[in-house]
This record gives structure tokens, sequence and C-alpha cells, in this order.
């Protein structure tokens, strides 16, 4: 049953029968999907400071945007990587997907890594206000380590394209 319903995720309440048997109510955060992005250009990844009223301040952020009407995660990736940073990606590709919190969402993270870019203008939402720098990956695992980057999402996008994509 829905108990609540907003823009990017409703709140239900289900009657749960367990593997075990046990039965129990789990309220659950029905999340659109999201689409992340990983934007490199010469071994430098594109990172956003965006002020979040939900935190209290600035955070570092990759960009990211959850699915509305009828678009592809791909041309979501597409259209938020423009709208947020200015920059038009010609090369996409997926890389993986991740829960956020299985144990109380839905929401699924797509990672994509966007390469091969020309520069227009940022298309920005009225309730974003964002800034945008290349910043290496040293840096960037340096702000993690320094508890300067806090996003979930954008961490775990960090470290994966440091383990498993990052050129030597």
């Amino acid at each position: 049953m829905r108990k609540y319903h907003s823009v990017k995720f409703d709140v239900v309440e289900e009657k749960v029968k367990l593997p075990n048997g046990t039965e129990y109510i789990s309220s659950i955060v029905v999340h659109k999907p999201v689409a992340v992005i990983i934007p490199v250009l010469n071994g430098k990844i594109l990172i956003e400071r965006q002020y979040r009223h939900s935190p209290g301040g600035w955070m570092y952020e990759l960009p990211a945007g959850f699915l509305q009407g009828k678009i592809t995660l791909e041309g979501l990736a597409k259209k938020e990587l423009h709208e947020e940073t200015g920059y038009i990606a010609d090369k996409l590709t997926f890389l993986f997907k991740a829960y956020a919190a299985p144990g109380t969402s839905t929401e699924m993270y797509y990672y994509y890594l966007a390469e091969n870019f020309r520069k227009e203008k940022q298309h920005l939402e009225k309730y974003e206000i964002i800034k945008t720098r290349w910043t290496s990956i040293e840096q960037l695992l340096n702000m993690i380590k320094k508890n300067r980057i806090t996003d979930g999402k954008t961490i775990i996008g960090i470290l994966y394209y440091y383990n498993f994509c990052k050129v030597e």
C-alpha cells in the first residue's frame, strides 16, 4: 500500500513473507533509476561542487540524475551531463550498476563512462547550483580519504574507475 508519493520516489508498505517463513511489514522507498556519469578527459575526472539542502551544504559529486519520462538510461546520462556540466560526450560506455541502499530502497545507480567531449553551456534546473572542475584521480582519492567527498554514489564511481578503468 502506497504511503507517500513524490516526483522522485514513493514510499510503500508491503506484507512480506521471507524464505524462512517469517512475515513482517516492510517499508520500501520505490525510487526511479539514477544515471551516474564519470566524465574523463586527459586522465582527469569532471567533478561537480553542488549545493544540497538535505545535508545542509556543498557536496562534491559526479553528474547524475533520475529517470523521468520516456528516455533511456543512456539518453538520461547524456542529458544530465549536458545540463549539469555543459559537456556533450561523443562516447558513453555503460560500466556497472549498484543499489544505493538495498535494505530500504529500490534505488539503482547505473554508471556510465563519458569520453570525447565538446563544451557548450550548462542548462541547470532552477534548484541547481553547480560548479565543475577537472580533477586528477589522485586528488579525488585524497578528497575521499580526507572526508571531503562524502556522497556515496560518487565515492563508488571514483573507486570503480580507479580500480577497473584507469589506464596507467
